[in-house]
């Protein structure tokens, strides 16, 4: 895939998700996720607290249009999208 031509925008989003479930099923849960500003979902980082059950997960989205550079109302409409599907999925956001 050819390099951005115009300006975006990264969110990244650390996630609480229980350890046990494992990376790859909350990988697949933000997958779904769709809204039309998104080119790509990356993994971050983990950490998992010695002898806790729960892991912090972090995610990048790389946000953006082809033809235009992406505006503040975009990256808030994405922000909102993503934080309503958080929120109907379960998901607790660190």
């Amino acid at each position: 895939r050819a390099p951005n031509v115009f300006p975006g925008s990264w969110q990244d989003f650390t996630f609480v998700w229980n350890t046990a479930k494992g990376y790859l099923e909350l990988e697949s849960l933000l997958g779904k996720f769709e809204h039309p500003t998104v080119q790509t979902l990356e993994f971050v980082t983990v950490y998992t607290p010695k002898g806790e059950a729960e892991s912090k997960y972090s995610f990048r989205f790389q946000i953006g249009w082809p033809d235009r550079t992406i505006s503040a109302e975009d990256i808030q409409s994405f922000r909102d999208a993503f934080l309503a599907f958080a929120e109907s999925n379960g998901l607790r956001i660190a």
